[in-house]
């Protein structure tokens, strides 16, 4: 009985912080650029996707195309657990695979972005989504991208660079004509890239622009806050378990 409930808590741990490596939010370009590694199309496929959706006054994000069928976009299981369960009625579909034959496809300036680089068609959205009478409400926004596929771990998405985005963050895309006009140098300890240099259609070398570095100490807090849950939960059941099998 001991064995089952370690393993239990053992795995309760994992699929805790599994999930949380999800919930890191990036709420402007410019963490978009410092926290995904790079080469990447994500800018280009945000780009394209903040502008395919519609975002009322009150922040409601709506799809204009049928995730089933359209772009490539398909339905997302989350059976690594990398995500929060959705909730009832609502399903996670992920959009971004250029090779994904499909009625309508991504632009060319998603489907060209970083061709030959490491890191091309590698970036992913996945969004959480319902359907009533037609219209597609979205709960959701993550950004993804697969593990290398030379790797042990295939083509799976990798939770480590995986990031809840905001509204905010998409209105930004909607707001520039081109991503940016000059390059970006990030140098920053955050979330881990130590330097990013963007390259790409959309990039010059006239100019750099250094954002100023700083801690990210809440997302740190929580987890080890959630890992203290855990762990206190499981020493109850364990404790539990004792005294049961005590007065027997």
């Amino acid at each position: 009985m001991s064995g089952k409930t370690a393993s239990f808590c053992v795995a309760l741990l994992l699929t805790l912080t599994s999930a949380y490596a999800a919930r890191k939010t990036l709420n402007s370009i410019i963490e978009v650029t410092i926290c995904v590694p790079q080469p990447t199309n994500i800018l280009e496929l945000l780009r394209w996707f903040a502008n395919i959706v519609n975002i009322d006054n009150l922040g409601t994000i709506r799809l204009t195309f049928d995730p089933n069928t359209d772009y490539g976009s398909h339905h997302y299981g989350n059976f690594e657990n990398m995500l929060d369960q959705s909730p009832w009625g609502y399903k996670y579909y992920t959009v971004g695979n250029i090779h994904k034959d499909s009625s309508k496809q991504l632009p060319p300036y998603v489907v060209q972005a970083r061709t030959g680089s490491i890191g091309w068609n590698r970036a992913r959205i996945i969004f959480s989504a319902t359907e009533c009478n037609g219209i597609w409400n979205i709960r959701q926004v993550y950004i993804t991208q697969h593990y290398g596929t030379s790797i042990s771990n295939g083509t799976n998405y990798n939770p480590e660079h995986t990031y809840l985005i905001t509204t905010n963050l998409l209105r930004e895309f909607r707001t520039v004509s081109v991503i940016q006009q000059s390059g970006i140098v990030a140098q920053s300890h955050l979330c881990g890239n130590t330097s990013t240099h963007l390259q790409g259609p959309y990039y010059s070398h006239q100019n750099t622009y250094v954002p100023r570095s700083y801690p990210r100490t809440t997302d740190q807090d929580n987890v080890l806050g959630n890992i203290c849950l855990v762990l206190a939960m499981c020493f109850i059941v364990i404790v539990w378990i004792f005294l049961t099998n005590v007065n027997k």
